[in-house]
Parts: structure tokens; sequence; C-alpha cells
């Protein structure tokens, strides 16, 4: 393919860039939730990109590759409506969940596939969001190279082909094409699913329960932890969700034995993690 050309060394390219995703996907599954917790802010910042890079660039790639350039205006403003819909009901189901609407389609959800209507209602919802932003995403960026196709009047018939041309004639168009694409899609990643994260969050993403043995002696028990703002402190709290009525405790790291994981036992030893002194 003609855009492999804007590579240097393509194949050195190739393999170093497989090589990475493979020690950072061994590298994220052998890291526990909980010590991900314990991470200093400079591994947690550098993890959130590497997973938001990879995944903006594993999407694109995938879009460039199969979906042909094409323009659907209208079809891309009835998808834009629908996600509008379906954050709408995510912001409702996440941070309103006993408000009349949301108790109102809980009832009609259980009358109409009984037990499982409100299981079946928050996988939907979930999925469809999803869904509506990918095919959105697709279609935005499909419009975009249909742009350069025509304004430059290229010849390429392919996605790829069309953004090599158009790399040849002006590589500021490509850096504006790049910038553009990665707008929309950080946008929708980090506001467009932020309620649907949360759905996900409380339901397929169970906090293991942890015991927190303090230098002191002192033994904590049946707590969730979570990030903080300090990366010099750990939050605890009896309950996931935490309310006025939770019990909640900021805990200096400095103050901590280890953690541990009450579903399997892993201890989380932070003299050996090197999380003693943050620096």
């Amino acid at each position: 393919m003609d855009f492999l050309k804007l590579l240097p060394f393509p194949q050195v390219i190739s393999f170093f860039s497989v090589f990475m995703l493979l020690v950072i996907g061994i590298d994220f599954f052998r890291t526990s939730p909980s010590a991900r917790l314990l991470e200093n802010s400079k591994t947690r910042l550098l993890r959130r990109i590497i997973n938001d890079l990879i995944g903006f660039i594993v999407v694109t790639m995938v879009i460039l590759l199969f979906v042909s350039p094409h323009v659907r205006p209208k079809l891309m403003v009835a998808v834009f409506c629908g996600i509008i819909i379906t954050s709408i009901l995510g912001l409702i189901y996440a941070e309103a969940k006993n408000s009349r609407f949301q108790l109102f389609i809980n009832k009609v959800m259980i009358k109409v596939i009984e037990e499982k209507g409100f299981k079946f209602y928050r996988v939907a919802l979930s999925f469809t969001h999803t869904l509506l932003l990918l095919i959105f995403y697709t279609y935005y960026t499909v419009l975009m190279t249909s742009g350069l196709k025509e304004t430059l009047s290229l010849s390429g018939a392919t996605n790829l082909d069309i953004i090599y041309y158009a790399y040849k004639e002006n590589r500021y168009v490509i850096y504006a094409f790049l910038i553009l694409s990665s707008l929309m899609y950080f946008m929708f990643i980090k506001l467009y699913m932020s309620p649907i994260n949360k759905i996900l969050t409380g339901a397929f993403r169970k906090k293991p329960k942890v015991r927190i043995k303090l230098t002191s002696g002192e033994v904590l028990k049946d707590l969730y932890i979570f990030q903080t703002s300090d990366v010099k402190f750990i939050m605890a709290s009896n309950e996931i969700n935490i309310s006025n009525d939770s019990k909640i405790y900021h805990i200096h790291k400095d103050k901590i034995d280890y953690i541990e994981v009450n579903s399997d036992s892993k201890i989380i030893d932070l003299k050996q993690q090197n999380l003693k002194k943050i620096q």
C-alpha cells in the first residue's frame, strides 16, 4: 500500500509497535486493580495516556482500512440525535437512580421482561450508546477523507491512499486530519462515554474488598479502596458507592504495612512495591 511509504523503515517500526503493544498488554494484565490504585501520579498518567492512544490508533486504523470513503450527513445527524438520547438516559441512570423517570423505566422493564428487565436495560443502553458513538466516529472519519479526495482532486480509492496522496500534496492537511479525528475521539471517550462508563463500572468492574494492615498493627477489614488526587494517600470506605452515611478513611501510604485482597488473598506489600516513599 502506498500509505506505508510514509513510514521510514516500515518493517522496523511495525516490529517495534507490536513489541510495545505486547509489553503494555502484559504489564496491564499483570498489575492487579488494587496495585494500580497505589501507583504514583506519573505511572497512573502514563497508563491512561498509553491506553487512550492505543484505543485511538486501533479504532481509527480499522475504520480507515475497512470502511470506504463516503458522505452520509443525514445519517450522521440521526445517529447524533440517538447519542444525545442515550447520553441523557445514561446520565439519569448513573446520577439519578431514584428519580421518578428512572423508577418508571425500571417498572416498565421489569413488567415487560420480568426480573431480567433491569439488567437487560442496563446492558442494552450501554451497548446501544457505544455502538452509536462508533458509528458516528466512523462516518466522521470517512467524511473527512471524502472531503480530502474532493477538495484536492485525489485519485485514491481507499482512505489510506487518499491520506498518502494528500500528504504528498500538503502534509499540514494530514496534521489537521489527525488533530480533528483525535479531538472527536477523545471528546466521545471522555465526555459522551462518561455516564456509560459509570454504569459499566458499577455493573461489571467490581472492586475487591480488602484488609489494610497499618504499621501500628491495626487491621481495617472489608473496605474498598479508591484513587485520590493526592497520590500520597489512599481513600478507603466500607461502601462501594460512597454516601454521607459511609465510613471513609484517608490513610497515608507511609502508615500502611500491606493490603490484602479478600477475593484471592493476594498481598500488596508497599515496601516491595517501592511505594513507601513517593517523590
